[in-house]
């Protein structure tokens, strides 16, 4: 058997696959129609209200949650390694621009 002939056999088991889940999923998409449809309006518009609330309430947490790793993240310690170039010198405070005449920082 070829590599050919593997990459065929690969690729037909995989769109057969592909077949299969579009078929289930098709009947999925039918059988929520039919739910839909057996329910009364009432039904449906408390069910959109539900489905809102619950939409509002996970964005709720998800906000909260990122809120609370960006507060861990600010005040875990994060400059730690790097408290030694925190304390240096500004070897460029008191300069003025080196390309008008300024102080030669580099050459001596």
């Amino acid at each position: 058997m070829g590599f050919k002939e593997v990459m065929n056999k690969f690729m037909g088991n995989e769109s057969i696959d592909k077949e299969r889940f579009k078929e289930i999923e098709r009947e999925h998409r039918l059988q929520k129609k039919l739910v839909e449809r057996q329910k009364s309006s009432d039904e449906r518009e408390l069910d959109r209200f539900l489905e809102s609330e619950r939409k509002k309430r996970i964005k709720e947490e998800l906000n909260s949650f990122r809120e609370q790793q960006k507060k861990e993240l600010w005040e875990s310690n994060m400059f730690k390694d790097k408290k030694n170039m925190l304390k240096q010198k500004n070897i460029f405070a008191n300069n003025k621009n080196i390309f008008k005449g300024g102080k030669k920082l580099f050459l001596k």
